[in-house]
């Protein structure tokens, strides 16, 4: 299988899967595993990038997007220009609240004002977001776990929102008509672990998936083979 890292759009095949050390034919939903991808160096995977089937629908790296938007708590007011840092999936980057395009009831999703100038705590919204780097979200409609996020600014959660509409960056291409993706020197495997898309956040640590939701995309957390081969010496040696 031929899957696409975005934001970056690195092209790779997958070699093999494992999970707790045992190989794998096939992963389903839900399923913790690792698979070994051919010619990536580990420098251009980052945490946050979303892995999918090029053959199906492949995600893309987000221009913009509009979100619902709900104030929990802030000490101010909220207006065009704010940029605090947005947990989705298990990406956190800063996004602008490019534009408040109008104020709604948070209950029943009725328009209560146009054009808005400010929110306060209590308050929801439409709003336009731009990520401030590269990010990939998907319409809460569509994937559900790429599709919602926690607003947070002076260590706390200030706000949280469900994307409602995504606007995608068209894919760079080489002369070939492919995806630019830079193969890594050597040729080498690199082992990393995915999670099926979750709603876990990324400062916490691999838990339970049993009963999270699940969609059809993978969201990238690495693990690295020298990690995994020092712990199997520690456990081999206590």
């Amino acid at each position: 299988m031929v899957v696409s890292f975005a934001p970056s759009n690195l092209q790779t095949e997958v070699k093999s899967i494992e999970m707790h050390h045992e190989a794998l034919q096939e992963a389903g939903p839900g399923d913790n595993v690792g698979f070994n991808v051919k010619n990536i160096s580990v420098k251009e995977l980052r945490r946050g990038f979303v892995a999918s089937d090029i053959k199906n629908d492949p995600a893309q790296e987000t221009a913009t997007f509009v979100a619902q938007v709900i104030v929990l708590n802030h000490p101010g007011q909220i207006g065009a220009g704010y940029a605090p840092v947005l947990d989705c999936h298990t990406a956190h980057i800063a996004c602008k609240f490019a534009e408040l395009l109008e104020k709604v009831d948070r209950r029943t999703g009725k328009v209560i004002e146009e054009a808005p100038k400010f929110l306060k705590s209590g308050e929801a919204a439409m709003v336009r977001m731009i990520p401030s780097k590269p990010m990939c979200v998907e319409k809460f409609a569509d994937f559900p776990p790429l599709g919602r996020f926690a607003v947070r600014d002076m260590r706390q959660t200030v706000a949280v929102g469900v994307i409602k509409d995504v606007e995608k960056k068209a894919i760079s291409t080489a002369k070939g008509g492919k995806p630019v993706a830079a193969a890594a020197k050597g040729g080498k495997n690199v082992k990393l672990t995915f999670v099926r898309r979750t709603s876990l956040c990324p400062h916490r640590r691999r838990r339970d998936l049993s009963n999270t939701p699940i969609g059809d995309r993978l969201r990238v957390s690495k693990s690295f083979t020298q990690h995994s081969r020092q712990r199997d010496q520690e456990i081999a040696t206590a």
